[in-house]
């Protein structure tokens, strides 16, 4: 699913991470603040990593896999327009 390695799989499925996409991307205005949000997700990803799996790092081709798929389940209304 998505290609993120077995070993890799929360058993949260990443919500935390959805929900702060969905928040500060998906219904802020400000660009700062989606920016501020893709940064606060990112690092909450590799937070709930360590704190799941006792793991510090994810390298990219983990890393990207995890991030593309907590983007998807954030269910953003009209991600093209955010751009």
């Amino acid at each position: 699913m998505f290609r993120i390695p077995p070993d890799k799989m929360s058993p949260s499925h990443w919500q935390s991470v959805a929900t702060i996409l969905k928040k500060g991307v998906g219904m802020s205005t400000l660009p700062c603040a989606k920016l501020r949000a893709i940064v606060e997700a990112a690092r909450e990803i590799s937070r709930l990593h360590e704190d799941e799996h006792g793991v510090e790092l994810l390298g990219a081709d983990e890393f990207l896999p995890i991030f593309i798929f907590c983007v998807i389940r954030a269910e953003m209304e009209r991600p093209c327009a955010l751009c």
